[in-house]
């Protein structure tokens, strides 16, 4: 009866972009997963998901038809004022912008959405546990010497972040400075004689995993690229990393960026 009584009380989670879905299945909240966007596509199994369509213009019948007493989006709530009666579903929006951030954003929607109080402090310490690891990754990295580093988005046009990114301000725990730290905006077309001044030491760019051979075609060309440019990198300057990891706040991220500062300060093969 008491499993019956929880079960009621569970909040219905629909969430509307691929790193907040991640985060309901991180944070061990996936039976509560009524829908997703439909760019959601990790874990696997989240295909068995109902689907609400985009998460700019999520069908707001669906959303409706799903009843959700909780909905996960990157957008600003005030986005959802007109669909939800905000006294009965609690739109939570989440684009961390730092580490400290995510954390922040996981430990909130952990205290919203988890009504089994048990299951809510074996979470918490996991999310404990994952931020002191995080934290004794950025003191190993402190006494290296700092790397600059080139975030390519995209090579047609040259594309790339500044210090206001997620990407950038994560990266910075592996000691590193982005080349383009002080533009204003986020995201921006890269000037190629800007970046021949600035000759970064690291280049990191994302390639799609779910396709084999994409890695190595990715690399080629982006090596060709440079080399077009008049900046003759060299392939151990070139750091790849699945699309879906790199451009996404979430665990993954956590777990792949002792592999990723790694790769920066050449202490292996990427």
């Amino acid at each position: 009866l008491n499993q019956v009584a929880l079960a009621k009380e569970a909040p219905r989670i629909i969430s509307l972009s691929p790193h907040l879905t991640e985060m309901v299945y991180d944070l061990e909240l996936k039976e509560q997963l009524v829908a997703t966007d439909n760019f959601s596509n990790y874990p696997p199994e989240v295909k068995d998901v109902a689907n609400v369509g985009s998460g700019l213009q999520p069908n707001q019948e669906l959303l409706l038809l799903y009843k959700p007493d909780i909905v996960l989006s990157f957008l600003p709530t005030h986005h959802y004022e007109t669909v939800f009666d905000s006294s009965t579903v609690n739109v939570i929006s989440s684009q961390p912008e730092s580490i400290p951030a995510l954390f922040a954003d996981w430990r909130k929607v952990l205290v919203i959405a988890q009504a089994d109080e048990k299951k809510r402090l074996e979470v918490e310490k996991r999310i404990d546990n994952t931020e002191t690891q995080w934290l004794e990754l950025v003191e190993n990295y402190q006494d290296k010497a700092s790397k600059s580093v080139f975030f390519l988005i995209s090579e047609q046009p040259l594309y790339s972040v500044s210090d206001k990114a997620f990407l950038s301000q994560a990266i910075k725990s592996c000691n590193t400075q982005n080349i383009f730290s002080e533009i204003k905006l986020s995201s921006f077309i890269v000037n190629p004689e800007e970046l021949l001044i600035k000759k970064p030491d690291v280049v990191i760019h994302g390639y799609k995993a779910s396709h084999p051979e994409s890695k190595q075609e990715s690399r080629a060309i982006i090596l060709a690229l440079f080399k077009n440019l008049g900046l003759n990198l060299q392939a151990e300057q070139l750091i790849s990393v699945d699309v879906d990891i790199l451009h996404r706040p979430t665990l993954r991220f956590i777990n792949t960026l002792p592999e990723i500062c790694a790769a920066i300060h050449s202490e292996i093969d990427h």
